[in-house]
C-alpha cells in the first residue's frame, strides 16, 4: 500500500465513540454557548468540565456517544431535570436536542461518502 493509500484509508477510519464523545465536547467548548443545569447559566467551560465529572464518575458504563448524551449531558442524575444551551439568538433548547444535532454532524463529516449535507436544524 503505498503512502499515499495508507493516508486515505486513516482518514477514512470510523472514529470509536470516545472520539466522537471527544467531539461532541469539543463542539461545547468551541460553541462559547451559555449551557444551564439547575436554572444557573454556565459557561461552555464549566460545561465540559461538569460532563467529564459525570463521565468519570459513570465510567465504563458508557458504552457509547449516544449513551454519553443520553445519561451525562441532558439532565441531573438527582433531580432529572433536563439542561439547556441558551443559543445566540437567546432562544434555550434542551441540551440532548443540541448534543444530538452536533453528533449528526460529526457523524456525517466522519462518513465514508465524505459529503457533509445540512442534517440538522439547531444551530449556534
Amino acid at each position: 500500500m503505498s503512502a499515499r493509500s495508507w493516508d486515505a484509508a486513516l482518514h477514512a477510519a470510523p472514529l470509536s465513540e470516545n472520539q466522537k464523545i471527544e467531539k461532541l465536547l469539543q463542539a461545547v467548548l468551541d460553541s462559547n454557548l451559555i449551557f444551564i443545569r439547575g436554572g444557573e447559566e454556565y459557561t461552555a467551560e464549566r460545561a465540559v468540565e461538569h460532563m467529564r465529572m459525570k463521565w468519570d464518575y459513570i465510567g465504563d458504563r458508557i458504552q457509547t456517544a449516544r449513551q454519553f448524551i443520553e445519561y451525562v449531558a441532558t439532565r441531573s442524575s438527582i433531580l432529572g431535570t433536563p439542561y439547556y444551551v441558551k443559543l445566540n439568538d437567546g432562544r434555550r433548547v434542551e441540551s440532548a436536542v443540541w448534543l444530538k444535532a452536533r453528533l449528526a454532524e460529526i457523524e456525517q463529516t466522519n462518513s465514508a461518502s465524505g459529503e457533509n449535507s445540512e442534517c440538522c436544524s439547531i444551530s449556534e
